[in-house]
């Protein structure tokens, strides 16, 4: 990302084959300014630099909802949408790449990580950082016994 792709043109030979991968942090993911000048890195200085009938594969997590890998899913007012292949880690509760990640593999890195960051690493959901009203973290669980105590401490008995 962000290398001159016009240094690789010589003459009439231009490259036809471009493959990127881990194309954002999640820092950099939440910068409008990162994301706006990513987008246009791809769309006016990569893609005219290719070669008629190019392929350009860039592998990426969608982090956010504004982020740059869902913005060229999406498309916006200035792009139009790329063509976007999703390969999740499960698909209706069964884990499609077995070897890898058997079932039991998947429940416990989701129940080590959170069902936010499960959700958006390995179900490949981006986060929407506008809709966020509660981090999950900052929502704790209480068993039935522990309500009852609380509910006696605050003087509600």
């Amino acid at each position: 990302m962000g290398q001159d792709p016009r240094g690789f043109v010589h003459g009439p030979y231009r490259p036809d084959y471009v493959r990127m991968d881990d194309i954002q942090s999640r820092k950099r993911s939440r910068s409008q300014k990162f994301v706006r000048e990513s987008v246009e890195w791809v769309m006016q200085d990569l893609i005219p630099a290719l070669a008629e009938g190019y392929s350009t594969v860039i592998v990426a997590t969608p982090l956010n909802t504004q982020c740059v890998a869902s913005t060229l899913e999406k498309g916006s007012d200035e792009i139009n949408a790329v063509k976007t292949f999703k390969y999740p880690a499960e698909e209706k509760g069964k884990p499609t790449w077995k070897d890898y990640f058997p079932a039991s593999r998947l429940a416990k890195l989701k129940k080590t990580i959170g069902s936010t960051a499960y959700a958006q690493e390995y179900l490949l959901i981006p986060v929407a950082l506008d809709e966020r009203i509660f981090k999950e973290e900052s929502i704790k669980s209480y068993q039935q016994e522990e309500l009852k105590t609380l509910h006696f401490m605050c003087g509600n008995y």
